[in-house]
């Protein structure tokens, strides 16, 4: 039993940092063993990190912070020729107090690949697909900011930047894993600038990944750390590092660069719009069309919704077509103004015949149906309309064939609706005639007594 009362704080960061006062052991390896140095179990918050070389030259072997409840647990592989070891304790953002150290020692059954350390990274080659993995990986690496509090258990690789200024990273658990062997369990990576005795953290990305990442120096090395945070979540992985130049990369943004092949999100899309001059929002000054364009026509199963913003000044007209020959349109006003005695509106049927009476004013409720293609023109002074705000935007709902219109249709009816094209007749209708059954010229539809003057 031992305490952390009183030591020194290192700065140090060796799998996890050290963040408060510790104690220092030394164990002596005979070579090629599995050792596993153990708080597990004790009632403070502990951190164990284990390094080789020397005091005052110390190299990381590696550290935990919580692998058994807020305990730490590492364990090493060592090489085949004797090696000394210094284990430092402590507690975890600065705690004190008294904790169990338990180490344990069996026979290597797994040697750590050769890209385990930094120094020794694999170099990818940019734009190839490359399949590797991690197994028996060391927890001897840095603490990435998306590392947890596991393990990273990982390997080292490099990259060069050569003419880019930007890269595309493909990463994930192996598609397709060698016969024999498994994918990594969310595998994650990090990237470096730098070197690898003083690395700079650009990224970390867990699980499956493809990212854009720009401002990046031409002709420069980076470090990429793969791993993972258990040893039983070892195992292989697909990367793809992909140079390129990062600029604007949709087509038609003001700023567009077709020597782009990285997105950096400069992209200014205010010239993207509606480019068909038949579509409602037709906007004359877009350069590409951004698949907003609403062309006036209708649906066999469903209704089309539209809107129009009038200017001041104009004399626009909207045609609004049937899918199939004789079945007609028709046009609800949802909503919508035209200033009153100076800008009008006129509905026209196929035959251009007028449809409408009402010219100006509020629209709203307006039904128009047509036997073909229906049209709608507005024409306006120079003065106020919708594009100006003082007039409220044209809502429309266009329906294939006639909308259905409940009312009475007999234009003999006191109560016609030349819009009507639906409903009970006898029930709806209203007429004038004599309603006295004992009257000679007694109308059983009459509702209201027809007076004769003489």
């Amino acid at each position: 039993m031992n305490s952390t009362v009183g030591n020194e704080v290192l700065a140090l960061e060796c799998g996890t940092i050290i963040q408060g006062p510790g104690v220092w052991y030394s164990f002596s390896s005979a070579g090629s063993e599995e050792v596993t140095f153990s708080t597990c179990g004790s009632a403070l918050d502990t951190k164990i990190n284990v390094f080789s070389g020397s005091c005052g030259a110390y190299v990381c072997a590696g550290g935990n912070d919580d692998d058994c409840g807020v305990q730490s647990n590492v364990t090493i592989i060592t090489p085949a020729t004797p090696t000394d070891y210094f284990i430092h304790v402590s507690g975890w953002n600065g705690n004190v107090g008294l904790f169990d150290l338990a180490v344990t020692c069996d026979v290597a059954t797994c040697i750590p690949p050769v890209n385990d350390v930094c120094a020794s990274a694999f170099p990818i080659p940019d734009g190839v697909a490359f399949l590797d993995d991690n197994v028996c990986a060391q927890a001897n690496d840095l603490s990435p900011a998306c590392a947890g509090f596991g393990f990273v258990d990982g390997v080292w690789y490099t990259w060069n930047s050569g003419a880019s200024n930007a890269l595309t990273l493909d990463f994930g658990p192996a598609v397709t894993p060698d016969a024999g062997d498994s994918a990594a369990a969310n595998p994650s990576i990090a990237m470096f600038s730098g070197n690898c005795a003083n690395p700079t953290e650009l990224n970390c990305f867990n699980g499956a990944a493809s990212e854009s990442i720009t401002g990046l120096n031409i002709n420069t090395t980076y470090y990429f750390l793969v791993f993972t945070d258990a040893d039983v979540d070892q195992g292989q992985f697909d990367l793809t590092l992909t140079g390129g130049v990062a600029g604007c990369a949709t087509v038609g943004a003001c700023n567009y660069d077709a020597s782009a092949t990285v997105d950096d999100g400069s992209c200014d899309l205010s010239c993207l719009g509606c480019t068909d001059p038949l579509a409602l929002n037709y906007d004359a000054a877009a350069l590409a069309d951004d698949g907003s364009c609403v062309v006036p026509s209708c649906d066999p199963i469903v209704s089309t919704e539209a809107a129009i913003c009038y200017d001041s000044n104009g004399n626009e007209t909207y045609n609004f077509t049937e899918n199939t020959p004789g079945e007609g349109v028709s046009v609800l006003f949802n909503a919508g103004t035209v200033e009153v005695n100076w800008d009008v509106i006129f509905v026209f049927d196929d035959l251009g015949v007028q449809l409408n009476t009402q010219i100006d004013g509020d629209l709203t409720g307006l039904i128009f149906t047509s036997a073909g293609a229906l049209s709608i023109n507005i024409v306006s002074d120079a003065s106020v309309s919708c594009a100006s705000g003082s007039q409220t935007e044209i809502s429309l709902t266009v329906y294939c064939g006639a909308l259905e219109v409940v009312g009475c249709f007999d234009p003999l009816a006191t109560n016609y609706d030349a819009a009507a094209n639906s409903g009970d007749q006898v029930a709806l209708c209203q007429y004038l005639g004599c309603t006295d059954v004992l009257a000679c010229n007694y109308e059983a539809l009459a509702i209201l007594m027809m007076v004769l003057v003489v």
